[in-house]
């Protein structure tokens, strides 16, 4: 298998290639099309590192959880709260 990227429209009984799109071919129609000049070989796509987005600020932390005092109101990170107030997922 090759990839090849379309320079014309090619259209047939097995479907269309659209001029300027990347296709998967077999070895052999892929030379068929390259060397009629309908096509030219294209690198594969390169892919990079996944890395993980970086934590807002105000993050609840696993650790970090309200602790209810009494009241409605709850203590977090030494500053008391009611429960509507607090950050999501800090109880």
């Amino acid at each position: 298998m090759k990839l090849i990227k379309m320079r014309t429209l090619a259209a047939g009984p097995d479907g269309t290639l659209d001029p300027g799109r990347t296709y998967p071919a077999d070895d052999k129609a892929a030379a068929a099309l390259v060397d009629g000049g309908f096509a030219d070989y294209a690198e594969p796509p390169r892919l990079e590192k996944a890395t993980r987005p970086p934590e807002p600020e105000n993050a609840v932390k696993p650790d970090e959880k309200a602790v209810h005092v009494g009241g409605g109101w709850y203590d977090y990170k030494g500053q008391r709260y009611k429960k509507t107030d607090l950050p999501e997922g800090a109880i």
